[in-house]
């Protein structure tokens, strides 16, 4: 067999193979494309009937939810290449779960929850488009260089907005323009990027994150924000008073698809308890927490342990 090569890594071994069979077989197995061949037209008529009825569908319906199942199989084939599905215990439980219409939904709900959605597929073709005028060449042998940032007139937002137009992310460009003219929008650059944030919205745009292209890893940013960024003491306290006096604090650490990734942190709370989160975020997140998080999550070498999806 010939070694699959994948998007930025190592060759894989050619069992990969066995394993997309196995999930197609899951997913599909039961969702045909075409009638068998060699039917004349009634009997494929009544063949695609008993179908419909197997799946308690129409005919529009039934391509539909095929086509919902088909992006269910992407995201989960970039789990298996590049997240938590990469160990094959949790692997064969996935399949188990995938067998049926319940767990189908359980998983979807999840995967979704951890960033996964059909998106992704258009970042894995981004990977072979030219990169934008702000974001790294390769150099002489090929190979990515050092990061590197292309002088610019631009202002940091400007330069933000000027590259998300170049990758058609038009919606997010246009949300945060309307960001800017809203009352109490603050812009914060950084030689590492740019900061955007009012009382209750805080969105981290990072160059490496936004250059890097890697698959798996906005899903990576919200392992790494589960499992180590919740758990630092100064905000746990924080959450610890603000429970105390009756003002929960909620976050969401949320990522876009692949060509895109930022994080974003939504606070659902009173003033004086927004105002306690901005500043542990600015003393505390951005000079602290945040390094250490893009790090760990652009560090292919580094592995996170298998305590999240599925569970």
């Amino acid at each position: 067999m010939h070694m699959i090569q994948a998007p930025g890594s190592a060759p894989l071994n050619a069992d990969i193979l066995q394993d997309l069979t196995r999930l197609n077989e899951v997913l599909l197995g039961d969702w045909p494309l075409h009638a068998p061949e060699g039917l004349a037209a009634s009997a494929q008529a009544a063949w695609w009937s008993a179908l419909h009825q197997v799946h308690g569908t129409d005919a529009g319906n039934y391509f539909e939810q095929r086509a919902t199942l088909c992006r269910l199989y992407l995201d989960v084939f970039q789990m298996r290449l590049y997240g938590p599905l990469q160990d094959n215990e949790r692997f064969s439980k996935a399949l188990k779960m995938l067998s049926g219409a319940k767990g189908r939904a359980q998983f979807m709900r999840e995967a979704l929850c951890m960033g996964y959605h059909a998106a992704t597929v258009e970042g894995a073709l981004a990977l072979d488009n030219p990169q934008p005028e702000t974001f790294d060449d390769p150099d002489a042998t090929g190979q990515r260089a050092m990061p590197i940032r292309v002088p610019s007139v631009r202002s940091p937002l400007d330069e933000l907005l000027h590259t998300l137009h170049i990758w058609k992310n038009d919606q997010l460009a246009h949300e945060i323009h309307e960001m800017r003219l809203s009352e109490g929008f603050e812009v914060h650059p950084f030689d590492w990027g740019v900061v955007l944030d009012n009382t209750y919205t805080k969105m981290v745009f990072s160059w490496n994150l936004m250059r890097s292209h890697e698959l798996g890893l906005g899903q990576r940013l919200f392992t790494d924000w589960s499992l180590y960024g919740e758990r630092e003491p100064r905000l746990q306290a924080l959450r610890a008073t603000l429970n105390d006096e009756g003002t929960p604090l909620e976050l969401h650490c949320t990522t876009s698809d692949a060509r895109t990734v930022f994080i974003q942190f939504e606070v659902s709370s009173s003033l004086p308890a927004a105002q306690a989160f901005g500043r542990w975020f600015h003393e505390v997140y951005l000079p602290e927490v945040f390094p250490a998080q893009a790090a760990r999550a652009l560090d292919p070498a580094f592995h996170y342990p298998l305590t999240v999806f599925p569970r």
